[in-house]
């Protein structure tokens, strides 16, 4: 099934934020999976604080969700409906400071490559309640019924498979030489085992780490294009003098992969969170520019 991109924009009191998931569903357009999406705004928007709105919604798809995957268009849609979370209540002022809940995605243990089970991110939820965080910024999950609305909006995300995406590793094989081309580049020959998915001609992210004991210019990451029987050659420029040895290359799928929540917890920290304008605002006019 296609992986979509879902981005929830916020709004209120001349800042903004968003905040970025990823999401399977079988729909074949951004349209039709759109009603998911606001499945989960509407949950959302229920533990945001009173000063803040919930203003619109992108859904853009990401890949088509085979193994491996492969990008496709993203005809994207937004959606610019406005949830907000009853208007003016008592008591549910939001947090003045730049202030978020954490919302802790865990991973499921099983339907996921083995190298994900029971890995974490983390989501900013911003816009919290002054009344559910102290001074200190913990935060107070009995207080105006957060937790339990936390909860519901967790239930939505995993009944409609939102998760995030995650760089996937491939095989990992030694480095057994490493040259400079007389443009700059990198070219890193590898020894076996070698992964057998890779594509001549294509270009994959690269890591490469253990040269000259960690101490190379060459530890890092690198776009590069794979070259049968086995060299990758880097598109960026890398200046260095010393002979290489030793070192591990690791390339990584294309397309990023996804893991799907099956679990989301609510932190007992606050943390920054740092806010921008509101979302669909315009740009404004650009600065100023001196001309010769």
């Amino acid at each position: 099934m296609p992986i979509y991109r879902v981005t929830f924009g916020f709004s209120g009191v001349n800042v903004g934020w968003s905040e970025t998931h990823a999401m399977n569903n079988q729909a074949v357009t951004a349209l039709a999976a759109l009603p998911a999406a606001r499945a989960v705004a509407a949950q959302r928007a229920q533990f945001l604080g009173r000063d803040f709105s919930l203003a619109g919604i992108r859904v853009s798809i990401y890949s088509d969700g085979a193994n491996p995957p492969t990008r496709v268009p993203r005809n994207p849609w937004l959606d610019k409906i406005n949830y907000g979370n009853g208007g003016n209540q008592p008591g549910k002022a939001a947090e003045p400071k730049n202030v978020a809940l954490q919302g802790i995605g865990i991973a499921a243990q099983a339907g996921v490559p083995v190298k994900f089970q029971g890995n974490k991110n983390t989501t900013f939820l911003g816009g919290p309640w002054d009344a559910c965080v102290d001074d200190a910024g913990q935060v107070n999950k009995a207080a105006l019924n957060l937790l339990p609305l936390f909860n519901a909006w967790k239930q939505v995300m995993i009944q409609n498979q939102f998760g995030w995406l995650n760089s996937v590793p491939l095989q990992a094989s030694a480095i057994s030489s490493v040259t400079q081309g007389v443009n700059g580049t990198v070219t890193f020959a590898i020894q076996p085992p070698i992964e057998q998915s890779l594509v001549a001609g294509k270009v994959y992210p690269i890591r490469v780490k253990g040269l000259n004991n960690g101490r190379s210019p060459l530890n890092g990451g690198f776009n590069a294009r794979w070259a049968e029987p086995n060299t990758f050659t880097t598109l960026e420029q890398v200046a260095f003098v010393l002979d290489q040895v030793n070192g591990v290359l690791t390339p990584y799928q294309n397309v990023l992969g996804f893991i799907p929540y099956a679990d989301l917890q609510l932190g007992d920290q606050t943390v920054g969170h740092k806010r921008g304008k509101p979302f669909l605002s315009e740009r404004g006019r650009a600065p100023k520019r001196i001309r010769a």
